[in-house]
This record gives C-alpha cells, sequence and structure tokens, in this order.
C-alpha cells in the first residue's frame, strides 16, 4: 500500500509511435475514443496497422473534435477512397493538423490531392 506521495508525477505524452504493431480497426476505434478527448497529443503513428478504412473512418472523427493533433501517420493502414472520403470530413473539422502521411494505401489521385488542399486551408 502507498499513501501516494511516492508515486511518480503524472506523465504527459505528446507522441506516440504504435507502428506495425496489429492494431486492427477495434484498436483505431479505441485511439479514436482517447483522441477525441485528449488535449496533449500532437503526434499519432499508427502506420503499416490493418486497420482499414473502418478504423480510419473512427480516427476521421476524432480528428473532428481533437484540437491538439498536429501530426498524423496512417501510411500502408489498408484503407481506399471509401475511408478517405470520411477522413475528409474530419480533416475539414480540424484546425491543428499540418502533417498527414498516408502513402502505401489504395487511394485514387483524386483523393489525395483533396486531402492535400484540405491540409493546406
Amino acid at each position: 500500500q502507498t499513501d501516494g506521495q511516492d508515486l511518480p508525477p503524472q506523465l504527459t505524452l505528446k507522441s506516440l509511435r504504435v507502428q506495425n504493431s496489429g492494431i486492427t480497426a477495434q484498436g483505431a476505434a479505441a485511439l479514436g475514443k482517447v483522441l477525441a478527448t485528449d488535449r496533449v497529443l500532437e503526434s499519432l503513428d499508427i502506420s503499416s496497422n490493418p486497420i482499414g478504412d473502418d478504423g480510419v473512418c473512427a480516427l476521421a472523427s476524432a480528428l473532428a473534435v481533437n484540437h491538439t493533433l498536429t501530426s498524423l501517420d496512417i501510411s500502408s493502414v489498408q484503407f481506399t477512397d471509401r475511408g478517405a472520403h470520411l477522413l475528409l470530413w474530419g480533416l475539414r473539422q480540424n484546425r491543428t493538423l499540418r502533417n498527414l502521411s498516408s502513402k502505401g494505401n489504395a487511394l485514387s489521385t483524386s483523393k489525395r490531392m483533396e486531402m492535400a488542399t484540405v491540409l493546406r486551408g
């Protein structure tokens, strides 16, 4: 038992790199719930995880209300134009994200260009 005096101070996580860790759409949904209320995390790298369109959609919903994330890497997460459609909605709501990496996904040139345009504001 402890009286709390010997516990470490609360840590602040500003960057999370979980690339190639087997995270699926369910894990992305859990991350999305955290991102929706998080006020500290600035960078998330979830690349090379099989989150697919459903996982990207969960992250997109979080982006719509998150105001701290500035960098997101969703490279090689197996999403398509279907997931990109909702991602674009989330990006349009978000005012802080400046860096988005989405290479290695089956996206059309038009969706890639649209995402780049939205990020430039």
